[in-house]
């Protein structure tokens, strides 16, 4: 297997996607609001190094993997794993499974449309039929962002009111508030997505991640 030595004086495996992680390593960067010259100075790297990394150019050694991580406030294993994600992904109609998003009676399904778990976004598909009540109210990190495609579905956040949504309607509500959907007289479709702001931990509340379970 092919080795190659780097500005870090390690050699690396060109087992690693370099591409891949460079565009991951960028993301997170950009995400945190930081600049090469930030990195650099945290990590004692060069902008010019990590410019080749980010675009692909050069491999990286575990040492300084783990270094640019420690500026990133992730984890090397986790800049690994999330840059294996692939640039573009396409969930088909008749892809994806579809579950039951807690153990109300009727359920709501939902269908996860992010192929691979990302660090800032997770989007999905729910149907929400009639009589639904989500009880108790989810919370969770981020921010969440509702789109009906078809039907009626009320929001209710607690302390802000009801909100009614129709075909077309959006919302957008910080999701650590306790909040509930509440099924109309016929089924409604929504997409689902959820955001995680700058510095929150990429992972869901065990209470969103229990209902997709």
């Amino acid at each position: 297997m092919q080795k190659t030595r780097n500005e870090s004086g390690s050699s690396e495996s060109d087992s690693v996607d370099i591409a891949l992680l460079g565009q991951r390593i960028r993301l997170v960067r950009t995400d945190l609001g930081m600049t090469l010259a930030d990195v650099a100075r945290e990590t004692g790297l060069s902008t010019g190094f990590l410019s080749q990394v980010e675009n692909g150019l050069t491999n990286v050694s575990l040492g300084a993997l783990y270094r640019i991580a420690g500026a990133l406030k992730i984890t090397a294993p986790e800049l690994l794993a999330q840059g294996a994600e692939p640039i573009v992904s396409v969930v088909r109609r008749d892809e994806g499974v579809w579950r039951s998003a807690d153990e109300a009676d009727p359920p709501q399904l939902a269908r996860m449309l992010t192929s691979a778990p990302r660090r800032r976004m997770e989007i999905r598909e729910c149907v929400v039929p009639p009589g639904f009540r989500s009880d108790p109210a989810w919370t969770h990190a981020g921010d969440e962002i509702l789109y009906v495609l078809e039907g009626t579905v009320s929001v209710e956040l607690e302390g802000h009111g009801v909100e009614t949504l129709e075909a077309g309607d959006t919302m957008v509500f910080v999701a650590n508030v306790p909040h509930r959907w509440i099924g109309g007289d016929s089924e409604a479709r929504l997409l689902n997505i959820v955001v995680l702001h700058p510095g929150l931990s990429p992972t869901l509340s065990q209470n969103v991640s229990d209902h997709l379970a």
